[in-house]
């Protein structure tokens, strides 16, 4: 319900040691120490339906934030759930691959020809891309 307010309030105005009057309404904004007010009834049509669309527009971006919060909540979830679970399996499952699984693919590389050790570092990444091309892991086409 709304209420009648008194037509006048006094604002002192800054600077001009004079205390001006300013007419004060429901829905009246004004900044400390000025004398510049604005009324809804002294709004035009239109600057009412821009006030309502910026309303309108601050709501959704409220929305859209707390989904985001929402969504990102439940994406957490998810990851914490994957790594309790992964937590949780027996290690010697985890290290079914036998020596892969424990090492880089590189040091598997090496582990199996100890001669490998001995080459010269070009020497070693071209064998060990031929070594890749061989088992096929590489991720063009033979």
């Amino acid at each position: 319900m709304i209420r009648r307010v008194p037509d006048h309030v006094p604002v002192a105005s800054r600077g001009r040691g004079v205390l001006q009057v300013v007419p004060a309404n429901i829905g009246t904004w004004g900044l400390a120490g000025s004398a510049k007010s604005v009324s809804l009834e002294r709004m035009t049509e239109t600057e009412i339906f821009a006030c309502l669309i910026l309303l309108v527009v601050c709501a959704a971006c409220l929305v859209l934030a707390v989904a985001a919060v929402i969504r990102n909540g439940r994406s957490l979830q998810r990851i914490e759930q994957a790594l309790k679970t992964r937590d949780s399996m027996p290690k010697a499952a985890a290290a079914g691959g036998g020596v892969a699984a424990s090492r880089g693919e590189f040091e598997t590389f090496l582990a199996e020809d100890p001669q490998r050790l001995l080459l010269a570092k070009s020497e070693q990444f071209k064998a060990y891309r031929h070594w890749r091309r061989d088992k096929g892991l590489n991720w063009s086409k033979p």
